[in-house]
């Protein structure tokens, strides 16, 4: 009996991971190309790139010779220094998305790391290569954050977490791909050059920022939409960082025993207040917070929330007077 019931919990399990995949949000699966040429990229990098430094840097030909393993061990801090370029651009990601939008800002950095990949063709000095890896530290810092803010908008807060565990299988195609297809690429299409491979992972980067134009990102729709298009006086930015995150954790603050449509008035009325906040219009936003003691009480502990999610200070909140 015990043994059938993990089948059927299996079974179950199993069935409710295949529905998650045929109801997919239509950005989660314009992001899962986005996700798929960027990984691409990335393995043609991992591949081959220290051997590319050896041969075409180094000039080193022979894998036996002490040059050769110079070559291949300068490779490795290269990968050391986008590493580190990818911890401090991480920094900047918030600022700049909030500058231009997540869409662009995850193109952008792709294009960097495109750039920097490609501009391994023309560079001679290794010290040079290490500019290069910067370009890549930021294609990779906003690879780890972009996708998954932007997807995080687009799913139904009951859903989140197996959405999320499927998105990640999109990783898998590439890594297939790269394990058994590679070798037969290098030795039919590319001549075994390690250097085209190289150039082929930035090539893949350029389509994964213009597939990344196509992405659909409700997260940011839905809030603009709401809030009638307003924007904020500092520097137009949009509140886009507030979706399904915060509406999933302001639904679980809020006390069990209120009714459901009162959660619901609270939960909305702290996002009103949130939308005329990025307006600039403070005596709106204070006669709104006032509107009642239990929306009141819902807003204090979404702008909690929100401090703790966003503490960096990236949204601009009103300062009462």
């Amino acid at each position: 009996r015990k043994r059938k019931a993990e089948k059927r919990g299996r079974a179950e399990n199993a069935r409710e991971i295949l529905d998650a995949i045929a109801a997919m949000p239509q950005t989660m699966k314009q992001l899962a190309w986005v996700q798929i040429a960027t990984w691409m990229g990335l393995f043609c990098m991992w591949l081959y790139f220290p051997v590319a430094v050896a041969h075409n840097v180094f000039g080193a030909d022979d894998p036996h010779t002490a040059i050769y393993t110079e070559g291949v061990a300068w490779g490795s801090y290269c990968f050391a220094m986008y590493s580190a370029v990818c911890f401090a651009w991480s920094f900047a990601l918030a600022p700049l998305a909030n500058a231009l939008g997540r869409k662009a800002t995850h193109s952008l950095c792709l294009l960097c790391g495109a750039a920097g990949l490609m501009s391994v063709a023309v560079i001679h000095n290794k010290w040079l290569l290490l500019f290069s890896m910067v370009g890549v530290g930021i294609a990779w810092a906003s690879t780890l954050a972009m996708p998954y803010v932007i997807l995080a908008g687009s799913l139904p807060a009951e859903k989140t977490g197996i959405y999320m565990g499927i998105f990640n299988f999109f990783i898998v195609p590439p890594e297939i791909v790269a394990s058994l297809g590679f070798g037969w690429v290098m030795a039919h299409l590319l001549g075994n050059n390690r250097l085209l491979a190289v150039e082929a992972g930035g090539v893949f980067f350029v389509v994964a920022a213009a597939l990344m134009q196509r992405v659909r990102d409700v997260g940011v729709e839905r809030l603009a939409g709401g809030a009638g298009g307003v924007k904020s006086r500092a520097g137009g930015r949009v509140l886009s960082e507030v979706d399904g995150i915060i509406r999933t954790k302001m639904a679980k603050s809020i006390p069990n025993n209120n009714t459901e449509e009162l959660q619901q008035r609270e939960i909305e009325g702290f996002f009103e207040a949130l939308r005329l906040s990025t307006a600039g219009d403070r005596q709106r936003f204070l006669q709104f917070e006032r509107f009642s003691e239990d929306a009141d009480s819902a807003q204090d502990r979404g702008m909690e929330t929100l401090r703790v999610v966003f503490g960096d200070g990236t949204i601009p909140m009103p300062t009462p007077k």
